[in-house]
């Protein structure tokens, strides 16, 4: 099934990391990967869920986990875990 795309006001932040220090990516047989985290705020009118893909300012991250927020019953808008995508060319 293909799922709609859509364009709503959503904002991508870095997460700050929890004092462990160190630097924000590793050093592998391939290259450096950035270890780094971003949090997603979007509206209610899109839902997001875990594996999804989100482009952000030109940038493609994926979801690596989501929640809606509610009061009460109604969805206020949906928060993200992100994981940024490497580009490829």
């Amino acid at each position: 099934m293909a799922r709609r795309r859509a364009r709503r006001t959503a904002s991508c932040s870095p997460l700050r990391g929890g004092g462990g220090g160190g630097e924000p990516f590793s050093v592998g047989p391939l290259g450096a990967a950035d270890r780094r985290c971003w949090r997603y705020l979007g509206s209610a009118e899109v839902s997001v869920a875990q594996g999804d893909h989100i482009l952000c300012e030109g940038k493609r991250y994926r979801v690596r986990r989501a929640e809606s927020v509610k009061l009460g019953a109604l969805v206020t808008h949906y928060w993200a875990v992100l994981d940024r995508e490497e580009e490829t060319a």
